[in-house]
């Protein structure tokens, strides 16, 4: 196995419009579009790559690349022995190792994530997530623990903005808690969905429109005791 590459592989259409893209050619735009959307530091290509899709190759690359062994093998090759992701990205297949890129229902997603260590501080989570929710008209909460832990009434208030909201919430969650969120703001109306149940993870979901996954319970944004990540998706579906 040679050097591993933090990069990706791309199938040869995509290669070869990220190349008229880079020189300021007439390019595909959607495709460049989604291809910007997934792309991770580099393209990991090979000699064969540049000579079956004409695309110039510098004399001093060409022997990095001989050097590197990044020669002749299949993309899945290339993909499987020199990347880190595992995957090439396409504009049609959407089997393992690949990814259609123009679907928009994909399996495998690029999104923003933050994650923290122990005893790092969580002010740019906290900051974050204020942000998100500062224009809020409807917020979904759900944390099925959410009542083991009494600092999280504190974490929800520190993340909620303080007007008008409607809150959905799931059914663990126990009155006395929405009680009093409901004194640290009399502007929060508080909803139970029976529905809501069965997920380890929890959620923030801010106007049907983001979804914030937080791998451990709000009090984690102020616990520093444990390791703590987040992740934000664009809705395509409600999960609720």
């Amino acid at each position: 196995m040679g050097k591993i590459f933090n990069g990706i592989v791309v199938e040869d259409d995509l290669f070869s419009e990220y190349h008229k893209f880079r020189n300021g050619n007439a390019c595909d735009t959607k495709k460049i579009k989604q291809l910007l959307h997934f792309y991770k530091n580099e393209i990991v290509s090979n000699i064969r790559q540049y000579e079956n899709n004409g695309v110039a190759l510098e004399s001093n690359l060409k022997t990095q690349m001989s050097h590197a062994g990044l020669k002749k093998q299949s993309l899945e090759d290339l993909a499987e022995n020199f990347t880190l992701y595992k995957v090439i990205l396409s504009t049609s297949k959407n089997t393992f190792p690949y990814i259609n890129i123009m679907e928009d229902n994909q399996r495998l997603e690029s999104n923003f994530s933050a994650s923290f260590d122990m005893a790092e501080s969580r002010t740019f989570a906290l900051n974050h997530l204020t942000a998100i929710c500062l224009h809020a008209k409807k917020i979904v909460v759900y944390d099925k623990f959410f009542s083991q832990k009494k600092s999280n009434i504190n974490l929800l208030e520190s993340i909620l903005p303080k007007k008008n909201v409607e809150i959905t919430c799931n059914n663990e969650i126990e009155d006395a808690d929405i009680d009093e969120l409901k004194r640290r703001c009399n502007m929060w109306t508080f909803t139970k969905d029976t529905h809501m149940k069965n997920r380890h993870d929890r959620y923030l979901i801010v106007d049907d429109r983001l979804e914030i996954i937080l791998s451990s319970g709000f009090d984690h944004l102020g616990n520093t005791s444990s390791d703590f990540t987040y992740l934000l998706r664009p809705i395509q579906r409600s999960r609720f």
